[in-house]
């Protein structure tokens, strides 16, 4: 795995070196699934950071390992092949090992709860994976984070960092440390839904992030999320008798498609679903993968 994570830093690295023009050829906002490259977000009239986004499409042969689409799905990743015809080998090099690393840790948190290995295992079927590559250009020495602090949502994250550094995590003091860069390790975040999934017994990793004054930085995050279809709930082993969650369900697919209507309104296939009025209860993330004219023609 260690070189398939060199590897990919390496193709991240001359993925932003792109000129911009080729890098907008692949925007989210050409993908139904918003996946693709998203341009700089600027604060304070500076660069904060830029990404590329991949994640579960079985339209793709790389991910046919788990599950194939059925006819007349929607893709929804997008590749730079004119510029960087390698880069889809590469990554998917890259995702498929961590993928099956992502399937261990997992029944290792089940076993951590005092679970057998594989009671998690249905939560997470044809999990909701993503690849976020992020660029960080270098920083003015006074800029604030590039990542305000959150918990990621999800059940939890594999964080490849180069070796500039920049995340920080909040402890249980209430107390910012680093995580300082390790080659050819992982970050391990825990996330919302692991959260519940545990009853509380896992708390979501709050963690923030910054640029450098002195160096570019990059970091490649794979988000491993319970399948779509799931319905996130305490395991039933870990409530006794009588015992009520702490937490309230979580219903995957449609936060998935919540959050995307809400971080970007203006994306055109989200914009058209709206345009359809649909109900908050018939959002979901199956809508991302048929055609929206399929969508539109049910509502008629």
């Amino acid at each position: 795995m260690a070189f398939k994570q060199d590897a990919a830093l390496e193709m991240m690295k001359r993925l932003f070196s792109l000129p911009e023009e080729k890098l907008l050829k692949i925007h989210v906002d050409k993908s139904q699934g918003v996946k693709g490259y998203l341009p700089f977000q600027f604060e304070d009239g500076s660069k904060r950071r830029a990404a590329f986004s991949m994640g579960r499409d079985y339209t793709n042969p790389e991910q046919h390992f788990v599950a194939v689409a059925p006819g007349g799905t929607v893709t929804i990743n997008q590749w730079p092949e004119d510029d960087l015809p390698e880069f889809r080998r590469i990554i998917y090099d890259y995702y498929q090992d961590v993928f099956r690393f992502a399937r261990k840790l997992l029944q290792i948190f089940a076993l951590a709860l005092g679970l057998d290995e594989r009671d998690l295992d249905e939560t997470f079927r044809y999990p909701l994976n993503d690849i976020t590559m992020q660029y960080y250009p270098i920083q003015s020495p006074n800029a604030q984070s590039s990542i305000t602090p959150h918990a990621d949502y999800g059940g939890f994250t594999l964080l490849c960092q180069d070796d500039v550094g920049g995340l920080e995590v909040l402890n249980a003091n209430g107390k910012w440390i680093p995580a300082p860069p390790k080659k050819h390790a992982y970050v391990v975040n825990t996330g919302s839904y692991m959260e519940v999934l545990s009853n509380k017994r896992f708390s979501a990793t709050v963690h923030r992030a910054f640029g450098n004054a002195n160096s570019e930085r990059y970091s490649l995050p794979f988000f491993f999320n319970p399948d779509p279809a799931s319905i996130v709930v305490p395991h039933p082993k870990l409530l006794a008798k009588g015992e009520k969650p702490l937490l309230e369900p979580q219903h995957i697919g449609r936060l998935s498609l919540k959050g995307m209507t809400t971080n970007r309104p203006n994306h055109p296939f989200l914009r058209k679903l709206k345009e359809l009025g649909l109900d908050e209860d018939e959002l979901d993330y199956s809508l991302f993968l048929r055609p929206i004219e399929s969508i539109a023609k049910e509502r008629a």
